[in-house]
Parts: structure tokens; sequence; C-alpha cells
């Protein structure tokens, strides 16, 4: 089997796994969530393949919770950043499994989205670009409108990347450029797992 086959199977099979054991979390209703929370889910993007094997984490895209006119929705870079129904973001990830954290110290007001409407994707995964990608719209977000630095970001070299040179290069990606990739959002000790 070719490499690439094999890293594609491997990413499936681990998301798989890991939607069961989400699916089969504590299950609170949706109203419970609140605006600020950070939804995560596997997705089944043309990126999420290389995501998973980059990073050994089903976790391939992610969004902020975002509360307008008594319904709640995620704030999203899949394309161009838009707002999401909060069903239709968990019904686009692979099983609906989803989880959401929420930070350790209760915001003091609302996320600003509107700015950030609309601001393209970045397919290279770059920071301070004009264009956005989901974890590092959570990110900078958190950073700038609240003073929480999620997690620190890493060099490309850091993850997983033996046999996606060809995919890095295409995206036009530097093995030293600092991103934060939606696992390392996951797994930040300043939130708390909500489900």
């Amino acid at each position: 089997m070719k490499k690439k086959t094999i890293i594609i199977v491997l990413a499936v099979l681990l998301s798989a796994i890991v939607g069961v054991i989400l699916a089969y979390g504590p299950n609170p209703d949706i109203e419970k969530l609140k605006e600020g929370d950070v939804i995560f889910h596997a997705s089944n993007s043309t990126a999420a393949p290389m995501l998973r094997y980059a990073t050994a984490s089903p976790v391939t895209h992610c969004g902020i919770i975002i509360e307008k006119g008594g319904k709640l929705y995620v704030l999203e870079a899949e394309g161009p950043v838009r707002l999401t129904p909060i069903q239709t973001f968990i019904n686009r990830g692979i099983g609906r499994a989803y989880c959401v954290r929420r930070p350790k110290t209760e915001l003091k007001e609302r996320v600003k989205y509107k700015g950030y409407l609309g601001i393209p994707y970045d397919i290279a995964f770059k920071f301070k670009n004009k264009k956005y990608y989901c974890s590092e719209l959570v990110y900078d977000i958190y950073k700038d409108q609240f003073g929480i630095r999620i997690c620190e970001p890493r060099p490309l070299s850091d993850y997983h990347t033996l046999g996606l040179e060809k995919e890095i290069k295409r995206r036009g990606m530097k093995k030293d450029q600092l991103m934060v990739a939606p696992s390392d959002l996951m797994n930040a000790d300043c939130f708390e797992t909500i489900r």
C-alpha cells in the first residue's frame, strides 16, 4: 500500500473511534451551551485527513458559539468566516459527534464577531495574512478580545508531516511557520469540557 493510502485509512479509523467516544459522552441539551463556548468536531472537509494525521487527533474543525436573536450559532472559518446554525454545524461532523469546551474564567462581555464575517479562508494556515482558518479564528478572538492566550502556537515542523510534503508545498506552507491546530485548542488547560 502507498504511504498516502495508509495515512488516509488510519485517519478515517481514528475518526470513527473517537466519534463513537464523543457521541456517548455527557449529552446536555444544546440550550445549556452559551456564547463563548468552543465547539469541536471531526470534519468531512478535504483538509481533514491531513489534519487528523498531522495532529494525531480526530478533531479537525472548531468554532465559537454565538447567541443571536435567542438562537445559537457557530462562528466558523469554513470558506469565508460565517455564522452557522449550531445544529447544522453538529450535523456536518462525522457521526454528528462533537465536543464543547468552556473557558474556566467567565467571559465578561459578548463576542464581537461582525468584523470577522466574510473574511476569506486560509488554506496555508498562516497567521496575520488577512485570512483565517478555524482554530486561528478562535485563538485570535480569545487573545484579542478577552486577553486569554489559549495555547502557544507551534511551528508546522512540530506536527507529523512525513508523507505530507506535496500537500504542504501545494498549500504554500513552510515548516517553520507558527500555527494552532483544533487539537491544540481542544487540549488547552484554560478550558473545561462541557460535552
